[in-house]
Formats: C-alpha cells, structure tokens, sequence
C-alpha cells in the first residue's frame, strides 16, 4: 500500500490552509464548523496534486466527531425546550459529515464509510482502505479528524481520558499502484494496541503516519 499524497491541519502549529480558496462557497463555508472546514479541506488539499483523480473510496475516522456542534445542538435543545431547534448545528454534528462533505464537493458517488471506535477508529479506516485496495480499488481517501472543546476536555480529564489538546485533520491518498506513487509504506508498521477510550490514539498514529511520509520524500 502506498501513499501518493498527505496532507495535515493542526492549527495549534500555526498550519491552516485558506480556506475560501479550497471551499469557495462563502454559504457552505460559513454553515461548516471549525473542525469540519478543516476536515474537509485536508482532504481537498490532499487531492489537489492529482487533478482530476476521483477516489474508489472515501474512508474517514474519528473518535467523538464535531464536538462542537454536537454541544451547540444540545444546548440549544435544553434551553428551547426542544422546540423550535435549528437544525444546522444537528446536521453538522453527524459522525459522516466531513465524508459527505467531501463526496458532495468533489462529485464522488464511490464506496464512503466513516468509523467511530475512540482510539481505534483511525485503525479501523487504515485497515478497510487495505481491504479496499485488495479488493482491487485504485486510490483510497482515508481522513482522521477530531477536536476537543473545554467542556469536553474537562470531561474526560475527570474521566481520566487520555485527549489532544485542540484540533487535527489528517488526510491520506493510498493506493496499490506502486508504480506511479511518491512514497511507499510498505516498511511501516501502524501498529495500534489501545484501548477504545484513548482517543489520543488516533492523533499519535495518523502524526506518524504522516512524518514517515514526509521522511521517505525527503
């Protein structure tokens, strides 16, 4: 398996990309929550080297989804008495958003599954773009993102949840095709041994991913 292109957005390491370049729609732009924007624009960043490429499979990962819009929605439904809500914030706060996003910007009607088993979810999307290429699928778009709000990460410190700090989205264009990639990772081992409630995880395995990647381009 082989990665022909990576692309990663943590803005805690002052790395964000223009957004309005990447999703013109200044509406959808506007409607997408912080860590769906950067979701999404991972995975259109991520494209861009290979104009014209439309993915066999569109597999995301994340361990909690939009935090953020899944607090707002909830807020709004407590305090309206769970009347008269608006819906944005519950449309944005669905696991597979940031999968139907990118399938719906860039016309891809392929196979699309988003995974959400807490530390194991990056794991899990790793595993099935493996199958996918096995199967005979070309070029497989694998996303890991997640965020975490205070109120979430209060939670879970007294929970005693193991968390990132802010937000990351990592975006990863695999394929079988060993002739005509960049980097191949035929050498790494993603080996993942957590339990479901480390959500941190994801975040360590998909970084290391991603700075093996930019090793072997080097």
């Amino acid at each position: 398996m082989i990665i022909k292109s990576a692309y990663r957005i943590c803005p805690a390491d002052g790395h964000e990309p223009d957004y309005r370049e990447l999703i013109p729609d200044a509406g959808l732009r506007r409607r997408m929550s912080r860590i769906v924007r950067m979701g999404v624009a991972s995975a259109l960043e991520c494209l861009r080297p290979f104009p014209g490429l439309v993915p066999d499979a569109v597999i995301t990962a994340t361990a909690l989804g939009p935090l953020a819009d899944t607090e707002k929605f909830l807020g709004e439904m407590t305090a309206r008495e769970e009347s008269l809500l608006n819906p944005v914030p519950f449309i944005y706060s669905t696991f597979n958003t940031v999968a139907g996003q990118i399938a719906l910007i860039k016309g891809i009607k392929s196979y699309n599954m988003t995974y959400v088993n807490g530390g194991e979810s990056f794991r899990d999307a790793m595993l099935d773009a493996a199958l996918c290429i096995s199967e005979g699928r070309k070029d497989i778009l694998v996303v890991y993102y997640d965020e975490v709000t205070p109120f979430a990460g209060t939670v879970m410190d007294m929970m005693g949840c193991r968390h990132i700090d802010d937000a990351v989205a990592v975006s990863f264009l695999l394929s079988g095709d060993t002739e005509s990639a960049e980097s191949g990772i035929s050498g790494y081992r993603l080996d993942i041994q957590a339990d479901s409630r480390d959500i941190r995880t994801n975040a360590v395995s998909a970084d290391s991913l991603y700075m093996e990647y930019l090793r072997t381009r080097i």
